[in-house]
């Protein structure tokens, strides 16, 4: 998919921003926190997480899975 400039500009001029406010979020409220987003005008992922002392990392998948469309692929028979 190719994006438009505005698009990426708004990417280039938010990401960055919205990693430190997930960091910080984790850290002033001693929460678990996590970003995940494609970076277009890299092409890779960005993330950003703060998981606070003693605590583990929760199972994403188990978080993210109830959100994601099925795909006829994900059936299984």
């Amino acid at each position: 998919m190719a994006h438009n400039k505005r698009q990426k500009d708004k990417d280039r001029k938010s990401g960055m921003s919205l990693q430190n406010k997930t960091k910080d979020l984790g850290r002033y409220c001693d929460v678990f926190s996590v970003l995940a987003y494609w970076k277009q005008t890299h092409e890779r992922m960005e993330t950003a997480m703060h998981v606070p002392r003693g605590q583990r990392v929760p199972d994403l998948n188990r978080i993210v899975r109830p959100h994601v469309p099925v795909t006829v692929m994900d059936i299984k028979y």
